[in-house]
C-alpha cells in the first residue's frame, strides 16, 4: 500500500526536495487519482529522464484529464513502448523475402559495328 510519505520519499529520490507547493499539489493528485497511480507515474517519469516538477505535473494532469486508473496507465505505457524487444515468431515465411526471388536482369549485348 502506497502512502503519502512513500510518495514524497520517491519524489524526493527522483526529483529532489519537495517544496510546500509541490507537496500540496501531490496531495491533491493523490486524492483525485489514488496513491498507487501517483507513485507509478513518479517512477515512470523518473525513468524517462524527467528532472523537474513540470514534467511530472504534466503527466499527472494528463492522467487526471483522461480519468485513468493504474491498469489503464500501465496499458498506455505498454502501448507507447510498442512492445519493444518482443519476439515475433511466424510459423510460415511471409513470402516477402527478396533473396528467395532473386531475378537476374537480362544482360544487353552491345552491337558490333
Amino acid at each position: 500500500m502506497t502512502t503519502m510519505t512513500t510518495i514524497l520519499k520517491s519524489y524526493e529520490e527522483a526529483y529532489g526536495t519537495a517544496t510546500p507547493v509541490i507537496r500540496r499539489s501531490l496531495g491533491s493528485y493523490v486524492e483525485s487519482l489514488g496513491p498507487e497511480l501517483v507513485g507509478k507515474v513518479i517512477e515512470v517519469t523518473a525513468q524517462a529522464g524527467g528532472q523537474k516538477w513540470p514534467y511530472l505535473s504534466k503527466s499527472l494532469e494528463e492522467c487526471k484529464r483522461k480519468g485513468m486508473d493504474l491498469a489503464a496507465y500501465e496499458a498506455e505505457q505498454f502501448r507507447r513502448k510498442g512492445g519493444c524487444n518482443a519476439r515475433v515468431d511466424r510459423p510460415t515465411p511471409s513470402g516477402t523475402d527478396i533473396l528467395d526471388r532473386l531475378v537476374r536482369r537480362q544482360l544487353r549485348v552491345k552491337k558490333e559495328e
